[in-house]
């Protein structure tokens, strides 16, 4: 038996089709970090190019649906950068725990910390939560009503969506520009 240096079998290897799958993975995995971001990046993988759409595993839910609605943008910024273009992309959070093989779950991957950090997270002033606490309420219909009271109240500082005109959660403008509503209808073929 013959021995090679590693460099030799690396030579051998770079001419199979297996190297040029490497490479085509080694390349999407680089345009899907500029396509999203290295903050993205870290809590999505790709896994599979099916039939032109690219599945994505997501660390949750959450993330799953907020990439879904930009996935429009995505595409525009990843296509240029790959040699054969994808049609779409499916995002699911079912395939993270096998995607993720070799990087332990990060604080920013835990899906508290994905929900805190949702742009259609309203955060009550920390007051009235203790107030809500000590407060009993006799039926069902008066809590309902006291958290109805609260969320009129709060929304009233609220900016309005440039198409409904419905009062929206700052984080959703910010993110979307509209409210979560609207950006739903806008990302609908």
């Amino acid at each position: 038996m013959d021995f090679q240096s590693l460099d030799q079998l690396l030579k051998n290897v770079a001419g199979l089709p297996i190297a040029q799958k490497i490479k085509e993975h080694q390349q999407l995995l680089q345009a899907w970090e500029q396509a999203v971001g290295p903050a993205i990046a870290k809590v999505t993988r790709p896994i599979a190019i099916d039939r032109d759409i690219l599945s994505i595993a997501t660390a949750s839910a959450v993330l799953a649906q907020d990439l879904t609605f930009k996935r429009r943008q995505i595409l525009v910024k990843l296509n240029p950068q790959l040699t054969t273009p994808v049609r779409d992309i499916r995002f699911s959070a079912q395939k993270w725990t096998e995607a993720q093989t070799s990087n332990p779950r990060s604080p920013l991957t835990e899906p508290q910390t994905l929900l805190q950090q949702h742009p259609s997270r309203i955060h009550p002033p920390t007051e009235q939560i203790i107030s809500d606490q000590n407060t009993p309420t006799a039926t069902p219909q008066q809590a309902f009503q006291a958290w109805a009271n609260r969320i009129q109240n709060q929304s009233k500082n609220w900016p309005l969506c440039p198409q409904c005109q419905c009062p929206t959660p700052p984080g959703e403008i910010e993110h979307w520009t509209v409210c979560s509503i609207c950006a739903v209808k806008q990302m609908k073929p």
